[in-house]
């Protein structure tokens, strides 16, 4: 009884929680401002906000290479607040998406209805921590980090609501799902809309749900993205607002004017619960206690678990009945499973729940799975015919073997307190390692390409107009972004053969920037004998979204 009270009192010090928010501070804004920018979608909305920034136009959204990447404009006004803040850089490019998911934490440890137990939400925000998917979404520029912000206030003061709280959390409910739609557009009316029915259908309080007056509520929370698509349709006549419709709706379930994102994003069924899965590994351990716990509020009719599967139906149920599917899809899950989690840690610590062997279980079959992975990178780098691949590979395996100690140390731990500090800080610490000895030193020096075709053209042609030969898996938005980040504003593109060789032939001055097909298409040509005799810059680099190496070509006719 008395470790079941140091325990308790152990998680309310605020050392722990705040060790674990610092911890994911640094990861989450780690090298923010050295990593290149990633195609396609984080560039391609650096490249939409630079153009509003540069232009003082808020309703266009062009940018080169960029046409299937616009969006509701929230996200690009603000990330044209950080450019005028903090300068034209990838700090800013990734500032909300960062201050998104810090968002998300605090809201875990300080917004849980007040049944809930503080504990829980600690241990929640240590768990979401953790998960892999959510930091890496945090430190990219894309729209994710912050709607899950926005959708996790939403729930979360629908929760409330339904724990018949103060009337106030519809005010966070209705401003939580406005800012989201103006940001990403359906996703949040969905999942908050998937909920609300649900709790019609099932949930025992189900006629507090109508304290959130929707017939007030719902037109005042459409009403900016309303406003925002009149300005936009009075500029082009509707084509942003139909663009956006037949592409982030329509194709999504089949109806739109083409099956390239059913082609492109196709999974089998069960993608999502992979990803969930494997976001929340370090916590392995724990998953069978979960479960076994979840069955038994079922089985209880508990309204909070009723809740938890509204939440989970609409946040990740729902996705995998659709063939397109991307992890962020669902990334509305992982604060849910992490609240789950925490409360069958919480009642394991209190000694409510006599998993223990569950747990030990658990954390046995994590550490043999950390350990085949980290084996499988050293064998596999015992076949790299370089010295460089086996020193890569053993450099990426650490983490693992990390896991895999850390977790047979949990294993035999004679104290909860012990384990729990074990569990807390092992995911935050590999995710950590992977920045600090894996992507950092490893991957991004072989992601500067874009970075260098700027900065050659910027030193060695700085009054030249640009020409892009690229198309298809080396359009990339970074380059335009880049170049324009250099001060480089006359850049066209062409993927056209034949206009490719006149521009050649006209001598006029123009740089050509091409990939391998164009280039080969000039080689192929009648311009092959002054080729020769020409100044080429070859630049090569790897796009790891597109998990293949990409050789530039920038050529001068002139020289």
């Amino acid at each position: 009884m008395q470790e079941s009270q140091n325990t308790e009192s152990f998680i309310k010090k605020p050392t722990f929680w705040l060790t674990i928010l610092v911890f994911a501070a640094f990861n989450i804004l780690a090298y923010n401002s050295s990593f290149t920018l990633w195609d396609e979608d984080e560039s391609a909305y650096a490249g939409i906000a630079l153009t509003m920034s540069k232009t003082g136009d808020y309703l266009n959204q062009d940018f080169l290479f960029s046409e299937i990447h616009k969006k509701p404009p929230l996200h690009f006004w603000l990330m044209v607040t950080t450019y005028k803040l903090f300068g034209i850089n990838e700090w800013s490019v990734r500032f909300w998406s960062s201050i998104g998911t810090l968002g998300s934490l605090l809201l875990l440890c300080f917004y849980l209805p007040k049944r809930i137990p503080k504990e829980v939400g600690f241990l929640a925000a240590a768990i979401l921590s953790s998960n892999f998917l959510v930091i890496a979404l945090g430190k990219v520029g894309v729209i994710d980090g912050l709607l899950l912000f926005f959708e996790l206030a939403a729930l979360l003061a629908l929760w409330k609501i339904i724990q018949d709280e103060s009337k106030k959390h519809a005010i966070v409910f209705w401003a939580a799902i406005s800012l989201g739609i103006l940001l990403k557009g359906p996703p949040i009316a969905l999942l908050t809309g998937l909920v609300c029915l649900i709790i019609l259908v099932a949930h025992p309080n189900r006629s507090r749900i109508w304290r959130l007056m929707p017939w007030f509520g719902l037109p005042i929370a459409l009403t900016p993205l309303c406003i925002w698509g009149y300005f936009s349709w009075q500029q082009d006549g509707g084509e942003l607002v139909r663009q956006l419709i037949d592409w982030y709706i329509l194709q999504r379930i089949g109806l739109g004017s083409s099956d390239e994102v059913q082609q492109t994003w196709s999974q089998p069924f069960g993608f999502h619960l992979a990803i969930l899965m494997i976001a929340c590994m370090p916590w392995w351990g724990f998953l069978g206690t979960t479960i076994k716990q979840s069955i038994l509020s079922i089985k209880k009719k508990s309204p909070n678990a009723i809740f938890f599967i509204a939440w989970l139906i609409a946040a990740w149920l729902f996705y995998e009945f659709f063939s397109s599917k991307l992890p962020a899809y669902t990334i509305a899950a992982h604060p849910a499973l992490a609240i789950a989690i925490s409360y069958s840690v919480f009642k394991w610590y209190k000694r409510e729940s006599d998993d223990d062997i569950l747990v030990t279980v658990g954390t046995i079959l994590k550490a043999l799975f950390a350990f085949f992975f980290a084996t499988s990178f050293i064998l596999t780098g015992s076949l790299a015919a370089e010295e460089a691949g086996m020193s890569a590979a053993v450099t990426a395996s650490m983490p693992y073997w990390i896991m895999a100690f850390a977790g047979a140390v949990a294993v035999f731990a004679d104290k909860r307190g012990a384990t729990i500090w074990i569990y807390s800080l092992l995911g935050p610490v590999l995710i950590a390692l992977l920045l600090l000895a894996v992507v950092n030193p490893i991957i991004q020096p072989s992601r500067e390409l874009p970075k260098e075709i700027a900065d050659t053209i910027a030193t060695e042609y700085p009054d030249k107009s640009i020409v892009l030969g690229l198309a298809g898996p080396t359009a990339l938005p970074s380059i335009p972004f880049y170049l324009k980040k250099n001060g480089m504003e006359n850049i066209i593109r062409e993927s056209n053969k034949n206009t490719l060789i006149e521009l050649y032939e006209a001598k006029t001055n123009t740089i050509l920037v091409l990939d391998e097909k164009h280039f080969s298409a000039l080689q192929a040509s009648s311009v092959l004998d002054s080729l020769a005799l020409t100044k080429i810059d070859t630049i090569s680099g790897v796009s790891l979204d597109r998990l293949q190496r990409n050789n530039m070509y920038i050529i001068d006719p002139r020289r």
